[in-house]
């Protein structure tokens, strides 16, 4: 009860901040290039493997509706690298994480509990390192970070309390 009595307060106004655990399916796409002939097969794709992923963002809400958002995210992702071409075949373990800056629209009334959004951003993505061993060799293939994109939509369900529902 002491927790929501301080709270309360600064929640009930128009909230002007937003923090959000972010849940989702990375539909993942890689790169192509020149065939790559080994006993195994012909292999001309790298691909992370579509996965779970998870993230935070915060944004700081714009004007009396709180519609607009402008904030920073990250996420990750926990994949595996895959090489593609004649057949499929899996490297090893990749992490990928993205830090993008972002500009958003919330969709509905800012008390609503369910609001849908949309959002695009700048920013870069981290490809970890991966350890990998085929039947050729084993060895580890270095981290890279590029400029990226994101883009995306959404549903926020909120969890403010409001004052005059608080009882102790």
């Amino acid at each position: 009860c002491l927790a929501w009595t301080t709270t309360a307060p600064v929640i009930a106004q128009q909230p002007k901040a937003e923090v959000s655990v972010l849940l989702g399916w990375s539909i993942a796409d890689g790169v192509s290039g020149a065939d790559y002939i080994t006993s195994e097969g012909i292999f001309n794709r790298v691909d992370p493997k579509d996965s779970f992923k998870w993230g935070l963002m915060g944004g700081a809400l714009l004007g009396d509706e709180g519609n607009a958002e402008v904030g920073f995210m990250w996420q990750q992702a926990m994949s595996k690298m895959e090489v593609g071409g004649t057949t499929t075949k899996e490297i090893g373990d990749w992490t990928i994480n993205s830090y993008h800056g972002y500009f958003g629209y919330n969709f509905f009334e800012s008390d609503a509990r369910v609001r849908p959004y949309l959002f695009g951003g700048l920013g870069a993505t981290s490809f970890g390192s991966v350890d990998y061993s085929t039947s050729l060799r084993s060895g580890t293939i270095n981290s890279e970070s590029q400029f990226s994109t994101t883009w995306g939509v959404g549903v926020k369900v909120l969890s403010y309390v409001k004052s005059d529902s608080l009882t102790c």
